[in-house]
């Protein structure tokens, strides 16, 4: 089992719905923004099957950006 190491800025928390922010990988160094919970939990998810399937870089989520 591999450990994952983010840091999760929140920005904006305007309504339980509406999440703004950015998540930092630390370990592969780059950065992606997130406009809801849904769309934090997206890119959380997507980051461990990318690890697991040994893929690796910034790749843009299809969310609301």
């Amino acid at each position: 089992m591999t450990s994952d190491n983010f840091i999760v800025r929140i920005y904006r928390r305007d309504r339980p719905d509406h999440l703004v922010g950015q998540v930092e990988n630390v370990d592969l160094g780059y950065k992606q923004s997130f406009q809801s919970m849904e769309n934090l939990w997206r890119i959380l998810a997507r980051e461990r099957t990318s690890q697991e399937s040994g893929l690796n870089g910034d790749q843009s989520f299809g969310g609301k950006e």
